[in-house]
Parts: structure tokens; sequence; C-alpha cells
């Protein structure tokens, strides 16, 4: 009987240590787990804390730039006023260093994205002056003349990149809309050449439709300059006879900030504008300034310089 009784103690014991073992191992497993985790967890929250700082900090540094750049260009734009001529109606000003390009606000604010990692439209999306014809004018390719232009911008294209977004069956169903005499045009040459417009590669433009002959962009463009218009940038209204710095700024001032928008302009509200300001502008005559604009706006550079020689004190004659 008491081997018995020491026998049940011996195993009641042996139980009791084989039962505690298991519990400090499944402790041991169980509880270092939580320290880790919870370092892990303060690391994962400082490094987005640190993120979300760097973030915060580069785009305080975009506005800096940004607000830096405005401020730099509205200083430009002061100094370009304070160069303009004392005469309002007279001939666009000759002298080279009185030009100040001011460059947009929005260009430095854009690189400064492109610094902190933004992303950014390729080159191919972007359409750039060429010399000095607009981004716009699609008569720069050989085949599309004003009537071509037209008939594209009322179908939704505009510019160079848009019409090199389309492919040469959207463009024939275009032409074939507008009747017999336009579905014999072939557009298939204008897509490559409003890539390379697009793309600002004005070189390699004038060698692709040199293929054929003659050169349509390169003609233009020798004609803007010869026209003697290759100082003034797009949408200068200072081109137009007898604007001058300070009607431009009114101008500008009444909304007309284009040579679109000028071109548009009924003469009566014009001289309306010059009135208003003062008695030095009323002699001012602006009956020439909407068919100048025009002029200038389709990049007719050599018609421009015809008009303006026949002009008699910036007046019509």
């Amino acid at each position: 009987m008491n081997v018995f009784v020491l026998q049940t103690l011996f195993l009641l014991l042996l139980a009791f240590f084989v039962g505690w073992l298991i519990g400090r191992l499944i402790k041991s497993l169980i509880c270092p787990a939580a320290p880790t985790s919870t370092r892990a967890d303060d690391a994962s929250r400082y490094a987005h804390s640190a993120t979300a700082a760097a973030t915060v900090a580069g785009g305080a540094e975009i506005a800096r730039r940004s607000l830096k750049s405005d401020d730099d260009a509205e200083a430009s734009s002061d100094v370009a006023f304070q160069r303009g001529g004392a005469s309002e109606a007279s001939a666009p000003e000759s002298s080279g260093s009185d030009t100040i390009e001011i460059e947009s606000p929005g260009a430095s604010a854009l690189a400064a994205s492109k610094r902190e990692g933004a992303t950014a439209e390729t080159s191919s999306e972007i359409d750039a002056d060429i010399g000095d014809i607009q981004a716009d004018n699609l008569q720069i390719i050989e085949g599309i003349g004003p009537k071509m232009e037209s008939i594209l911008h009322e179908n939704g294209i505009a510019t160079w990149s848009e019409l090199a977004s389309h492919s040469e069956s959207d463009l024939r169903g275009i032409l074939d809309q507008y009747g017999d005499k336009y579905r014999i045009i072939n557009p298939e040459s204008w897509i490559a050449q409003a890539r390379l417009a697009a793309e600002g590669k004005a070189d390699e433009l004038i060698a692709y439709q040199k293929k054929d002959g003659v050169s349509k962009l390169e003609n233009m463009i020798n004609a803007g300059q010869k026209g003697g218009f290759g100082k003034y940038r797009r949408d200068d209204l200072k081109i137009v006879e007898g604007i001058g710095p300070k009607i431009e700024k009114l101008l500008k001032d009444a909304g007309i900030d284009t040579w679109k928008k000028l071109s548009e302009a009924d003469v009566g509200d014009l001289q309306k504008i010059l009135d208003a300001a003062g008695p030095s502008f009323r002699l001012a005559d602006p009956k020439s300034w909407p068919v100048q604009a025009e002029l200038a706006d389709s990049g007719q550079w050599a018609k421009l310089k015809e008009y303006q020689d026949a002009l008699q004190g910036g007046r019509a004659g």
C-alpha cells in the first residue's frame, strides 16, 4: 500500500514538472514575438512619418521655387515695359536690345516638379513654337491650307499633337464628309509631319518635306524672317502697326491678349477702349488692327509686311 502511494505521488510530481517545463517552453516561444512585432510597428510608423515629412518638404520647395519664378517673371516684365518706346502710334520697334523674352512662370514650376520626381509630359506630347510659327498653325503641314485647317479645327484637331495622334483612316473619314474634292486628298504624310512639328524637330520636318521638292515650313520661316518680324514672340500685340507697349497693356486689360482675339475685335469697341484711356490715346486709329492681327495669327508674314508698308502713319488709307 505504501509503495502504491509513493508511486502515485511520484507520478503527480513528474506530471507537474513536465507541465511546468512545457509551460516555460511555450512562454519562451510566444513572449519574445510581441516586442519584435512592436519594434516592427514602430519602425513602420517612423518610416511613414519620414515619408510624409519628406513629401511636405518637397512640396514646400516646389512652391518656393514656383513663387521665386513668378517674382522673377514679374520683375522682367516690368523692365520690358519700362524699355518701351514713348510713341504709341508708331511702327514696331527695331532695336533687338529692347526685346526681353520672359520665361513662363509655369515652366520653372514644371522643371522643379521634374526634379522632385513628378511625372511630366514627354517631348512628343508638347507643342512648341518653331521659329516664328505658332504651335497651332496646321498650315505648315504639306497639303494643308487655310480651308483644310478650318475643316480639321471643326473636327477637334487644333494642334500638331492632336493631328499626330490620329490615324490615316480617321483623317480620310473626316475628308469624306466634305465631298468629292476632298476625297482625292491624301493625308498619309500629315501624321509624320505633325509628329515632327510637335516634337520641335524643324530641321527634320524641312528635310522630310524636301523629299518631294520645296519645303513649305522653310518657306514660311523665311517669309517671317524676311518680313522683319523675327524678334516678335507669339501673340505680341506690338507687331501690329500703331500699337506700342501702353496700348498693348490697355488691350490686354480689356481681355484682348492674343492676335486671334484682336482679329475678331470690333473696331468700335477698340475705339471705346482708347477713348476711355484719355485724350492722349484718342488719336490712335484702330481700323487696321484686326486685319493686321489676322495676318499675324495665320502666319502670313509677307502679306502683313506688304499691308503695313501701305499704311500711312499706322492708318489705313
